[in-house]
């Protein structure tokens, strides 16, 4: 591994020293030809376990809602194995399996999630690529929320952030559209970034009490002060449970 990666302050926890250089991006969401150049930023191993564990669970249960080209590719060469080697999770994938039918035709399903592992794991991926693109660690005192999307939360956000100033822009795809994102960084304060997130060309999350309303983007706050209740209440759709597969 690089030097660049270790002994640096981490970029997730913004206090013990790096051990590792980690993909912000986990490796398992690519296919093998789509896993060249992705991010890498240092982490300590605290916090690398901890995104492991997130990223180990969500590899094995976002592929079935993938929209994007190599979608199928991606659920029949990677999905099984790992369900294999986690029999509990195929258990509960199973048993939680709801069918979608309109006058007795399918209309796909729809999968049980646990929805704070999705936000965790972008909060997670928003410390490591304001990092990666512009030097910037979030530090221990700013709150970063993460929340799944509206269709008005993400007008909502386009509106009043990513149509303002800004002193860093970025916007990026990675794979055949397994992750796409764009990021803002307000011209006062470096702690002031703003996302939004897509991934697999859209994969639909929704609640289970509500699933007309669904979502298919993440968007992701970070500030020095708290405004994850403000935020919360203006966007709605926060914890998702359920994916579309």
């Amino acid at each position: 591994m690089s030097k660049k990666y270790k002994g640096k302050i981490c970029v997730y926890c913004a206090d013990a020293v790096s051990v590792t250089g980690d993909h912000v991006f986990a490796r398992e969401f690519f296919l093998e030809n789509q896993r060249d150049n992705l991010p890498q930023v240092p982490a300590c191993e605290k916090c690398n376990n901890r995104k492991s564990v997130l990223e180990h669970y969500l590899t094995s249960v976002l592929p079935f809602g993938g929209m994007h080209a190599q979608a199928e590719e991606t659920l029949k060469a990677m999905v099984p194995k790992r369900l294999a080697a986690n029999k509990k999770l195929h258990r509960v994938m199973r048993d939680g399996l709801i069918h979608l039918e309109d006058n007795g035709s399918s209309k796909g399903g729809l999968l049980p999630m646990e929805g704070d592992a999705v936000t965790q794991l972008f909060e997670f991926i928003t410390k490591g690529l304001s990092w990666f693109h512009w030097g910037t660690i979030i530090e221990k005192t700013s709150v970063v929320s993460a929340m799944a999307l509206t269709k008005a939360g993400v007008a909502f956000f386009l509106e009043r952030f990513f149509a303002l100033n800004a002193k860093a822009r970025v916007e990026n795809t990675l794979g055949d559209r397994v992750f796409s994102y764009t990021g803002v960084q307000a011209v006062d304060t470096d702690q002031i970034t703003v996302w939004l997130f897509e991934a697999y060309a859209g994969l639909r999350m929704t609640d289970r009490n509500d699933i007309e309303d669904y979502s298919n983007v993440v968007g992701v706050v970070t500030n020095p002060s708290s405004l994850e209740e403000r935020v919360a209440s203006a966007f709605g759709l926060h914890g998702r449970t359920l994916t579309t597969a």
